[in-house]
C-alpha cells in the first residue's frame, strides 16, 4: 500500500494537517466532507496521476480521516470547557 510508504507516522500527520485544514472551524461536516478530506490525502500519495488507491487504502485512510476529526473535536470542546 502506498499510504505507508513513508511510514505510519507521516500518514497520521499528513492526515491530522488535511483534517485541521478543512474542517478545524466548521460547524457542521457531511459525508461528502469527509470524502473530500480522503481524496486530498490520498493524492498526497499518488501526485500527478487519478488516484489509484486500492479499496483497502481508501477505508482505511477513511477510518483515520473520522479518527482525526473526533479527535479535533474532543480538543476543541475541552478548550471550550476550561
Amino acid at each position: 500500500m502506498r499510504i505507508f510508504d513513508r511510514g505510519i507516522e507521516d500518514l497520521m500527520a499528513n492526515i491530522e494537517e488535511h483534517v485541521e485544514w478543512m474542517f478545524g472551524d466548521a460547524e457542521e461536516i457531511g459525508s461528502s466532507d469527509l470524502s473530500a478530506c480522503v481524496r486530498a490525502v490520498l493524492s498526497d500519495y499518488y501526485p500527478g496521476e487519478l488516484v489509484q488507491a486500492s479499496v483497502q487504502e481508501a477505508a482505511l485512510v477513511r477510518n483515520y480521516v473520522h479518527n482525526a476529526i473526533r479527535e479535533m473535536s474532543d480538543r476543541q470542546r475541552a478548550r471550550k470547557a476550561a
